[in-house]
């Protein structure tokens, strides 16, 4: 019994984490996307400098859209089906990259957006940050 406890609670943040996609939207963005766009997604990232264009302020998506957070747009700059130009080029774009399963997010008029669980965890952790 003893040993099961420990094993639970050493894998608590691990399962916490699986099951949280807000919390795994921020991993994803912190690995993939931070560079440019900063943790803090403001885009003050180091890689921010080096660019033609200043990486946008993904804190402000809601406000720039009239108060209502651009979930079809923001998927498909994600995942490439939407160009955006960066340093001369195009953005990476990850649809390539967020391979897995499909979900279906909403847009606020209720349209379904399906795009990859990854991108949909990013998209989770980016409206949480509206301000």
């Amino acid at each position: 019994m003893r040993f099961s406890c420990i094993l639970l609670f050493a894998f608590w943040p691990v399962v916490s984490l699986a099951n949280d996609p807000e919390a795994q939207g921020k991993r994803l963005f912190a690995l993939h996307c931070a560079a440019c766009h900063g943790d803090d997604a403001r885009g003050s990232g180091s890689v921010g400098a080096a660019l033609e264009e200043n990486p946008a302020d993904l804190t402000v998506l809601q406000r720039d859209n009239g108060g209502t957070f651009p979930v079809l747009r923001t998927v498909t700059k994600i995942d490439g089906r939407t160009i955006v130009k960066a340093h001369g080029a195009t953005m990476p774009f990850y649809g390539y990259f967020f391979k897995g399963p499909v979900e279906t997010l909403h847009t606020a008029s209720g349209d379904a957006v399906e795009t990859t669980r990854a991108i949909a965890q990013i998209i989770t952790w980016l409206e949480a940050i509206q301000r």
